[in-house]
């Protein structure tokens, strides 16, 4: 049948929206990475700062730097996001270099996606896009980087796998070992996480050739447990490794939030609030919508008394979520319980298996438009609500940073924070999911070449740097600064430390702190062996303090 020009132009136009619509998404999901020259994340400066360092230490240029701190000798995870950071700092500013590793996250975790679903289901490219509300879920806020990036290897491990699974040859054997040590360097639960994946996936494949009677299917199932077996041989070394080292002999735990408490957040999909009060809503509403997916499609596939590769993404999903609701808390080495629930390092790969599960069902053409508007609309609200929240916190980085000119290169500063989450005028919080301003002054590492006497990263075994031995400023401070008001032991911490704080940063201080005992004695402190520098404009809300001489 001949094509009129008026049904050829509406083809042309169909496919160039069809072609431009997925780069627009992408474009969008990168405006709060770029639209501020501060991405206001917990604990990113944190990372940063331990990169700059790290390049410092390895030109053998580390200034204060190497009489406190060391590169870690150890093959830890969190190496790569470090490296990463410490390559893009030679070429751009570390504010730019953070914002360029979020941008190849960004990018990555959509193609990955895509490259995964297609290799289960070739005809579902476009439900691609049902991702997007996860990628700027709360850990971005948060600056997990090492465990977005994690996923974000977890995700492209397994879709080489469903690739080159079927007839894995030394070629995809060598490759995907290479992943799954990349997996590794980003975060050992990642790396685990990837093989029990790939290991389900192998034993679905070999449920479908048991039902379609293939005569190959045991050899194949032995061809394919060999190959994999080889490719995460090393990677599983590392992590055992790395574990020993962790912690030798028996693991305390302790129970954690309540399973009430945990299932309502999976459920209600709480991983994806970061900033604004509204998010708690439509990720409720996400959570709806998803749920009614789900059923639609185990009713379908009921219905067909089927079984498919795709299926063992979900029994992964589950399991690993069962997981994590009665998972213990483990405590980290150097900063005991606090930041360390396994759930939470379960937790960011699970929407993308169970998504992997669900576009990779046969929706009918309607059934896949409503899925996949839904889903992107959730996401770019999300993006909405988030941006005057990101402008405002960004506001008061500015002021946060304003006391860098004051601090002389090689000086060691004590931030003290009382309001983590930020605080606007009326008193109220600035983010309801992240602590933006917990490690703000590390942003002011690798601007002024200070020392950040907050750096926890440093005190724990597996970072890229770690502290000398014998140098232990938080437990000379008695406090990790993660509670507000912190109780800090400045008079002791002076006397002790091989480093005496030269400067004190205080922030959001207000007069209802200063119904605090330790917050009292504090200023007592600043007062009479500190003087006061500067205080930041407009809203006074950064005070720095010059240590007097003695």
């Amino acid at each position: 049948m001949t094509q009129t020009p008026a049904t050829a132009l509406h083809a042309f136009r169909r496919g160039k929206a069809a072609r431009a619509w997925p780069a627009l998404l992408v474009a969008a999901l990168l405006v709060p990475v770029w639209i501020s020259p501060f991405f206001p994340s917990q604990d990113g400066p944190s990372h940063v700062a331990n990169a700059w360092i790290l390049g410092q230490l390895l030109r053998g240029d580390g200034g204060p730097y190497a009489a406190v701190y060391q590169v870690n000798p150890r093959p830890v995870p969190n190496w790569f996001s470090h490296a990463a950071l410490a390559a893009l700092m030679t070429l751009a500013r570390p504010e730019v270099a953070e914002r360029l590793l979020l941008t190849g996250y960004v990018l990555l975790l959509v193609w990955g996606f895509r490259r995964a679903l297609v290799a289960l289901r070739p005809g579902a490219a476009p439900l691609f896009a049902v991702v997007t509300p996860f990628v700027q879920g709360s850990w971005l806020y948060l600056g997990y980087y090492n465990r977005l990036l994690g996923a974000v290897a977890f995700l492209l491990a397994l879709g080489f796998g469903l690739r080159h699974g079927r007839r894995p040859g030394a070629l995809a054997t060598l490759g995907l070992g290479l992943l799954l040590l990349w997996t590794y360097s980003c975060s050992a639960m990642s790396a685990v996480l990837a093989v029990v994946a790939l290991s389900l996936l192998l034993l679905g494949a070999t449920l479908q050739d048991t039902i379609e009677a293939r005569s190959d299917r045991w050899r194949a199932l032995a061809r394919r447990a060999g190959a994999l077996a080889l490719a995460a041989a090393p990677a599983l070394a590392l992590v055992l490794h790395f574990q020993a080292r962790q912690w030798p002999g028996a693991v305390p735990t302790r129970p954690g939030p309540s399973l009430a408490v945990r299932l309502w957040e999976v459920l209600t999909l709480q991983q994806l609030v970061a900033l604004h009060p509204w998010e708690p809503a439509l990720a409720a509403g996400l959570a709806a919508v998803l749920a009614v997916a789900a059923l639609i499609a185990l009713w379908a596939r009921l219905q067909r008394r089927g079984f498919e590769t795709a299926d063992a993404l979900l029994a992964f999903t589950l399991a690993a979520a069962a997981i994590g609701l009665v998972a213990p808390v483990v405590p980290i080495e150097g900063q005991g319980w606090y930041g360390a629930p396994i759930d939470d390092k379960i937790a960011p790969h699970l929407p993308l298996t169970f998504l992997l599960w669900l576009a990779a069902a046969p929706w009918g053409r309607r059934a896949r438009s409503l899925l996949l508007v839904s889903t992107v609309a959730v996401g770019l609200a999300l993006l909405a609500v988030r941006l005057p929240c990101q402008l405002r916190i960004e506001q008061q980085l500015r002021e946060y940073v304003s006391v860098a000119p004051f601090l002389p290169p090689g000086s060691a500063l004590l931030p003290v924070g009382y309001a983590h989450e930020g605080r606007s005028e009326d008193g109220r919080a600035l983010s309801v999911g992240s602590w933006p301003f917990r490690h703000a002054a590390s942003r002011l590492v690798p601007w002024r070449g200070v020392l950040d006497l907050d750096n926890y990263a440093a005190q724990t075994n597996f970072f890229p740097v770690i502290d000398r031995e014998g140098y232990d400023p938080f437990d000379l401070l008695g406090t990790s600064f993660d509670h507000t008001p912190a109780c800090v032991r400045l008079g002791r911490f002076n006397r002790l430390s091989p480093r005496p704080a030269d400067f004190v940063l205080t922030w959001a201080l207000s007069e209802t702190d200063l119904g605090d005992a330790c917050t009292r004695d504090l200023l007592r402190q600043l007062e009479t062996r500190y003087r006061r520098v500067h205080v930041s404009q407009p809203r006074g809300l950064a005070a720095l303090y010059q240590r007097l001489p003695p």
